[in-house]
Order: C-alpha cells, then sequence, then structure tokens
C-alpha cells in the first residue's frame, strides 16, 4: 500500500494476508495514521477508517474474496457539483451583502 492507499490483495492470497500478520501489521499502520493526523485522505479519496473496515471485513468474512481499496468517487456526481457551486454562491451572497450593508 502507497499514499494512493490502494490495497489490492488477490483472492489467492487473501488468506495469507488475513492470518499471516500482514493485516494486523497494516491496521497498526492505519491506526498510527489515523492516531497522526485524523483528517488524512489517501489518493483515492478515502480516509482511513475507509481502509480498515474494508481490511477488517475482508478478513472476517467466511467467504473469503480478493481485497481492493481502488474506489474513487464519481468527478461527476452531485457532491462534486455541489462543491463547486457552494464556494462562489457564498462569495457572491458576501459581496451583495457587503455592498447592501456599505452602499458600495
Amino acid at each position: 500500500m502507497k499514499l494512493d492507499g490502494v490495497l489490492d490483495v488477490s483472492a489467492s492470497d487473501i488468506s495469507d494476508f488475513c492470518n499471516n500478520g500482514c493485516k494486523s501489521h497494516t491496521l497498526d499502520v492505519l491506526s498510527c495514521i489515523q492516531d497522526v493526523k485524523r483528517d488524512f485522505y489517501f489518493g483515492t479519496k478515502q480516509n482511513v477508517s475507509f481502509v480498515k473496515d474494508a481490511i477488517i471485513n475482508a478478513c472476517a468474512a467466511s467467504q473469503r474474496y480478493a481485497l481492493n481499496t481502488n474506489v474513487t468517487k464519481d468527478p461527476n456526481s452531485a457532491t462534486s457539483l455541489y462543491g463547486r457551486l457552494y464556494v462562489p454562491l457564498v462569495s457572491t451572497l458576501t459581496t451583495m451583502a457587503f455592498i447592501a450593508t456599505f452602499g458600495v
């Protein structure tokens, strides 16, 4: 796993990952990151809790499948649109309030 946050474990390796120390070591590193910087986001736009939960759920399942945390949000999603409109809207309203208040 790198700073991009992608953890890709194949179905054939998932049992070794979960049972031979990789899982616990990875969770320890993620806990350390979370303790130092609570608002840390990986390159995939996922926070540390998402990656930790994905690992825990993948290893807790009775039928283990591959683990891949490479999930990115759609750049055209509604939250993305909201974020692009929010700042200009607040700026415009603030400017209008300033002009109305001071008569500039």
